[in-house]
């Protein structure tokens, strides 16, 4: 149907980042790798943390905890990551750079931080806010961008299906204050016509 009517964007495979501090809970952190990382052998499931000592034990936390699931082989097969920023800045900045489908984030100042975050698909905001929620409970849908394209694009939403046009009226005024930058513009692209037809409504 592409190119006859729209379509969503191409979703998947899943990821999910954290940007947690020492005071987050590890066993919560590797319990939200764990449940978007069992998607799929492709998923991604990033910890950026200022705290080595988080780091480690969030990664003691995933291995026994891969010891009782029941998709543990798959979550295996995917990527997970954990890298120790030099700070909670630089590790938000590490996570606009990846820009994922679901971004958690659990450090003291939770709400503050969600609030610059400008790349993600979802954002989940504190401790209990874990990311299979939005899979089936909280939230408006969960039809999100992968892969980077939060950067440009966002979640399935109600302007989704909305089709707007564009509608422009100009009078003799609003033309002759125009005419000097279009008609350089077209120039500069070698469109002769499209400069005369700005030019010849001022002759």
């Amino acid at each position: 149907m592409f190119g006859a009517v729209g379509i969503d964007g191409i979703a998947g495979p899943t990821e999910v980042v954290v940007v947690a501090d020492a005071k987050a809970r590890p066993d919560f952190v590797a319990a939200d790798l764990a449940a978007q990382l069992e998607h799929d052998p492709l998923a991604w499931g990033v910890l950026f943390t200022d705290s080595g000592h988080l780091a480690d034990r969030v990664e003691e936390e995933l291995g026994s905890l891969l010891r009782g699931l029941e998709r543990a082989a798959i979550i295996r097969q995917a990527t997970c990551c954990i890298v120790v920023a030099e700070s909670i800045d630089e590790a938000v900045a590490l996570a606009e750079d990846f820009a994922p489908e679901h971004l958690l984030i659990v450090t003291e100042d939770a709400e503050q931080v969600a609030g610059g975050v400008r790349n993600a698909g979802a954002v989940f905001v504190g401790p209990y806010a874990t990311v299979p929620l939005g899979d089936y409970t909280a939230g408006p849908n969960h039809t999100l961008p992968t892969s980077g394209a939060a950067r440009f694009a966002s979640p399935l939403g109600v302007h989704t299906f909305l089709k707007q046009t564009s509608v422009l009226t100009l009078n003799r005024d609003d033309l002759e204050t125009l005419r000097d930058p279009t008609v350089r513009l077209a120039h500069l692209e070698g469109l002769g016509a499209h400069a005369h037809a700005v030019e010849v409504r001022l002759e």
